[in-house]
């Protein structure tokens, strides 16, 4: 007994139709899942780390990116990526605000050593003294849970 179905081009159709007017059903559901994505993602690491060491993921990935082929980010970028990009970007302003201060306090922080005349080997010192502190913050904040 085979299972009967809409075609694929129907099903595509009644999606693409009816999945737009369910914005607001999507920002409901997902406000009210915020708790539970925590809780269970926090609960899923083991899953998640036994996964990630398995054999076979470095396959399913390569398979994955092959399946799909180059030219479906790319025009994803094209038909969506420049219209959501703008509104993406005004919505993360108080995002970007808090991530990005403790790594601004900590640029502001670091004193350079002196500079040295163009061409000085000496002035990668300067680079070395502002990407060593960056490192270590990040090192701090990830073994604080930040």
């Amino acid at each position: 007994m085979t299972i009967e179905t809409k075609s694929l081009s129907d099903a595509q159709a009644n999606w693409q139709s009816v999945t737009p007017g369910r914005s607001q059903q999507y920002a409901d559901r997902a406000a009210a899942s915020v708790g539970k994505w925590a809780q269970k993602t926090t609960a899923g690491i083991p899953n998640y780390q036994q996964a990630v060491a398995g054999a076979s993921v470095a396959n399913r990935i390569r398979a994955n990116v092959a399946g799909r082929g180059s030219q479906r980010y790319p025009a994803k970028i094209r038909a969506v990526g420049a219209s959501r990009f703008s509104a993406g970007v005004q919505a993360a302003g108080g995002d970007y605000s808090q991530g990005f201060a403790p790594y601004l306090q900590v640029i502001q922080g670091v004193t350079l050593p002196a500079k040295g005349p163009r061409g000085d080997p000496r002035n990668y010192d300067l680079t070395r003294a502002v990407g060593d502190a960056l490192h270590n913050a990040r090192i701090r904040a990830t073994a604080s849970g930040g």
